[in-house]
């Protein structure tokens, strides 16, 4: 199924609201453009680490690690 997107003055898209309920997609909700070699999609991810890869590469300065939750700083440490 595909649906016609708007893009505002702004270059916000608009997602109908068809969309927005199946996926219940709110206002303040972050969604990810993923590009391909014919175009870009947009998702929502399940949760937070369904990210993972997203900023691959961004380091965390060490004064800031102790922020992470135990299970954080593992799943970053197997990533290296």
């Amino acid at each position: 199924m595909s649906e016609a997107l708007t893009v505002s003055t702004k270059g916000q898209i608009i997602i109908p609201v068809s969309i927005r309920k199946r996926y219940g997609i709110q206002a303040g909700d972050k969604l990810f453009a993923e590009e391909h070699e014919n175009g870009f999609f947009v998702k929502k991810p399940k949760d937070i680490f369904a990210l993972e890869g997203f900023l691959s590469g961004v380091r965390i300065p060490d004064d800031e690690e102790e922020l992470l939750t135990p299970e954080m700083g593992r799943r970053i440490m197997e990533r290296k």
